[in-house]
């Protein structure tokens, strides 16, 4: 059953007791999340996210949210237009097998370095939640959305146009 106030419980049989116990109630607070680190590219080009989390009695999911930031785009030919709306990326962060998961530090390394976004402004949140479904998320994280560097200038104006396409089909 539910404990909802802290108190005692007494067992006894006729006048004898059995057994005693006492509860105190301790509130159960949202968890916490941060980055560790400022996101980096990683190699390849493949976007690294360095995190932490912490919740009283364990995390049990976190998720890092990312959305294109089109106010810190720099709007010059091909992304003039108007951006084709897109869904934010969600991604699962890695949780431990074993242990408590009240403390995690983990790293994400996903490559993302072929999507859309890749090379241009963002918005990051961070999301934790524990077994009780509440949750605590960091506040919208500005930065770049790392990419593959390209020193052929050739390859560089490719990937420069496949992105201008990508944008939106205007």
């Amino acid at each position: 059953f539910p404990l909802e106030r802290s108190g005692s419980v007494t067992i006894r049989e006729g006048s004898t007791t059995i057994g005693a116990w006492s509860f105190i109630m301790v509130a159960d607070e949202p968890p916490t999340i941060a980055l560790s680190e400022p996101v980096a590219r990683d190699t390849g080009g493949a976007t690294r996210i360095a995190w932490n989390a912490r919740d009283d009695y364990g995390v049990s999911g976190a998720k890092a949210e990312i959305r294109l930031d089109p106010a810190r785009v720099d709007r010059r030919h091909g992304l003039a237009p108007e951006p084709m709306p897109r869904e934010p990326l969600l991604l699962e962060l890695p949780l431990p097998m074993t242990g408590t998961g009240t403390e995690i530090e983990d790293i994400l390394v996903e490559d993302l370095s072929k999507h859309p976004w890749a090379g241009l402004p963002i918005q990051l949140t961070l999301h934790a939640e524990d077994a009780r479904g509440q949750q605590g998320s960091t506040e919208r994280i500005a930065t770049v959305l790392p990419g593959r560097r390209f020193f052929d200038p050739l390859a560089a104006a490719l990937i420069e146009q496949r992105r201008d396409l990508l944008w939106t089909p205007e």
